[in-house]
């Protein structure tokens, strides 16, 4: 069932809405990685704030209660994200976070 944009099961574990939001961001994100070497690191952090993170943050507080697995798949996709905006590979979770200025999902 559909409810505010939220795909809600009989469950109540939002499983299928979080996979709804990693396929969107992952539609997204490739669409941005097509064109990233022509852009710079700060025009890609501005698409980013634009376009990506508010699917992330779309109903996060009734979601966030869900299991580990699939909140750490929510991670997993933004942390490799902004690997790939700042281009460094070497960073940790923590200074990409800072960098961008945002804090974990």
């Amino acid at each position: 069932m559909e409810l505010f944009g939220m795909i809600i099961d009989a469950e109540m574990n939002f499983r299928e809405h979080l996979a709804t939001i990693c396929n969107k961001i992952n539609s997204q994100f490739s669409a941005m990685t097509r064109f990233g070497k022509l852009v710079s690191s700060d025009t890609l952090l501005r698409l980013y704030n634009a376009f990506i993170l508010p699917p992330f943050h779309h109903c996060s507080n009734v979601w966030r209660f869900c299991n580990t697995r699939d909140s750490d798949k929510l991670e997993t996709l933004n942390k490799r994200i902004l690997r790939i905006i700042f281009k460094d590979a070497g960073l940790d979770y923590t200074q990409l976070l800072k960098r961008a200025g945002i804090t974990t999902l």
